[in-house]
């Protein structure tokens, strides 16, 4: 998977999207809302808000992982299984 523009190269990361509420990914802030693209495969997370933070989660209001995020290494931080291109 290749980041798109205005995405961080080693983490996909981008600017959360305005007025999208919880329905975003706590780890690379996209929208995981329906429509978006990621709505079908997305995982909860079912820790709270505190939880992620502590875990050091850059969007620890995002109630969802995104397919992408949830084939990321916690470890590592690189992709693991065949989503890589």
């Amino acid at each position: 998977m290749r980041p798109r523009d205005g995405q961080c190269v080693r983490h996909g990361m981008a600017d959360p999207v305005e007025g999208t509420g919880i329905e975003v990914c706590n780890r690379c802030g996209r929208s995981v809302a329906w429509g978006s693209g990621r709505f079908a495969n997305r995982v909860p997370d079912l820790n709270g808000p505190e939880d992620r933070e502590a875990l050091g989660r850059p969007y620890p209001n995002g109630d969802w992982i995104c397919a992408e995020c949830d084939e990321w290494c916690p470890d590592c931080g690189d992709l693991t299984g065949e989503a890589e291109e």
